[in-house]
């Protein structure tokens, strides 16, 4: 086998680990089985207890959707799940994964993959999550090594992360917006 083969061989197997989170959910990037805690501190003990934490990571309150937990998964570097804690209207979503992220370059930004519910159907939604310093204000550039892990160690202490979801694969058309305000840690 040549060098190329070889890495296109690596990708494929990357790709498929990646894909699925659970054989019986609906998309690679959410669940409908409620396989994760459904209390903060449960989710706490379970997830932070003793680990040197991601600043994404942690517990946030969503607007008008309820608690969640933003947990580095196991297996894939740079992949982010968001678990739902304690929804404030339907019990049966808690527990669940609503959302996948994937850092990019900057570590203040986040592709995120978001599970959408239009009437009784579920799709995914993708857009970016921006975590920051002070409210909705952009951080500053962090280009150099040096200046993205002086901006990781202060995003550690940050409050506040909004969402804006603007595609999805059954619409384009899609426009959702939130924030995010830290509860843990």
């Amino acid at each position: 086998m040549n060098f190329f083969n070889i890495i296109k061989f690596i990708l494929i197997l990357l790709f498929i680990k990646i894909n699925p989170i659970n054989a019986d959910e609906q998309s690679r990037y959410w669940t409908d089985s409620q396989i994760g805690p459904k209390s903060n501190l449960e989710t706490i003990n379970q997830f932070f207890i003793g680990k040197d934490l991601y600043p994404i990571e942690g517990i946030w309150f969503q607007e008008n959707f309820g608690t969640v937990a933003i947990v580095k998964d196991k297996k894939l570097d740079m992949i982010f799940r968001k678990y739902v804690i304690n929804h404030l209207n339907n019990s049966k979503l808690d527990g669940t994964i609503s959302a996948s992220l994937n850092r990019i370059k900057d570590v203040d930004k986040f592709v995120i993959f978001e599970k959408i519910t239009d009437n009784s159907n579920s799709f995914t939604g993708m857009g970016f999550l921006n975590i920051y310093l002070d409210k909705n204000k952009k951080n500053p550039p962090a280009k150099t090594m040096q200046q993205k892990q002086s901006l990781m160690k202060k995003l550690k202490f940050s409050k506040d992360a909004e969402v804006y979801i603007f595609s999805s694969n059954k619409d384009n058309n899609v426009n959702i917006k939130y924030q995010l305000k830290r509860i843990y840690p």
